[in-house]
């Protein structure tokens, strides 16, 4: 039980955080280390044995996605054309999904 209320506790944390601007890495980390310390594991093993060896493979098999989607934003953000698109680029996205997803 007391595992599951960690669990909860580390989803909301890192919504909370991700909400206030905080490194993706950073409250990924945090997130883990409360699930951990809930359920009783040893944290430096589960730190350096799963944690990190997961994290590593995982941002290796995404980089190419996640690196054109940082380069867009910081362009649209640093280019002030992010301010006046907002509804494009929602919708966009919306099509992206529904063309992704095969809803159309």
């Amino acid at each position: 039980m007391i595992g599951i209320i960690g669990l909860i506790l580390a989803i909301a944390a890192v919504i909370v955080l991700i909400w206030k601007n905080w490194h993706m890495a950073i409250v990924s980390l945090l997130g883990a280390l409360i699930v951990i310390l809930f359920n009783g594991m040893d944290p430096a093993n589960s730190i350096t044995d799963h944690f990190m060896t997961r994290m590593s493979s995982f941002s290796g098999n995404w980089f190419l996605l996640f690196m054109p989607g940082s380069i867009f934003r910081k362009v649209m953000g640093g280019s002030g054309a992010y301010a006046g698109a907002k509804i494009r680029i929602i919708c966009a996205v919306l099509a992206c999904v529904t063309g992704t997803i095969g809803i159309i």
